[in-house]
């Protein structure tokens, strides 16, 4: 059976919403319409580590290469943070606590292509899974990775050609930088001042850890 195509809120520049249309329409038209990232990190000791997912060869757009944890669309009945948990759920089996889950900021990108033009509002957020994620994979990604921290800035603050990563299985592997989706500096603008913003909490003064733990249980 024919799968329902989605459909979008269309925005006007200020944001505010001015109608609706299909996907392919609003790729087509350049119509501005909003989708949701979502960076996936877990800490161990000192360590950070941030999972991507590697998009099926069958996507339409950008097959076969690495990107954010997980994306997608918002649809016409949805508030950006349903469909981040939709999203998240949908594509990797991730089922996420929303006292872990912040909302970092929005910004716009547009990708112009022949025939294919691309304009979203991003509604960025970060989850913090408290142990080691277990994912279960939709048909739109193919495998996730996992990259430490200091690994992941050499690609994104410094320019290298290449980093790497694990497997889930932890078979170490090269990704050269032409294999990721480009995301206009989420990470040095968004994701790296929350990370400083929230050391973990061992490495903090006793007194200090407790108070962040306490007002984790208030939020």
């Amino acid at each position: 059976e024919e799968k329902m195509e989605e459909v979008f809120a269309i925005y006007n520049e200020k944001e505010k919403i001015i109608g609706a249309a299909t996907r392919t329409e609003a790729h087509r038209k350049g119509l501005w319409h909003m989708v949701v990232h979502c960076w996936l990190l877990y800490r161990t000791g000192n360590e950070v580590w941030l999972y991507f997912q590697q998009r099926a060869d069958s996507k339409k757009d950008f097959p076969s290469l690495y990107d954010i944890a997980a994306a997608g669309h918002v649809d016409v009945s949805e508030f950006p943070k349903q469909a981040v948990l939709r999203e998240t759920k949908e594509e990797i089996g991730l089922e996420m606590d929303e006292r872990r889950l912040y909302h970092l900021g929005t910004l716009k990108e547009e990708i112009r292509l022949d025939g294919f033009w691309d304009r979203e509002i991003v509604q960025v957020y970060l989850y913090e899974s408290q142990e080691e994620p277990k994912f279960t994979l939709g048909e739109e990604v193919s495998r996730m990775i996992r990259i430490p921290q200091k690994e992941f800035e050499k690609k994104e603050l410094h320019g290298e050609e290449s980093l790497t990563a694990f497997l889930m299985n932890k078979r170490k592997i090269v990704i050269p930088k032409e294999e990721w989706c480009k995301h206009s500096g989420e990470y040095k603008k968004w994701v790296l001042p929350w990370l400083k913003k929230h050391p973990p909490l061992e490495n903090l003064p006793q007194n200090v850890a407790v108070q962040m733990d306490f007002r984790d249980k208030l939020t």
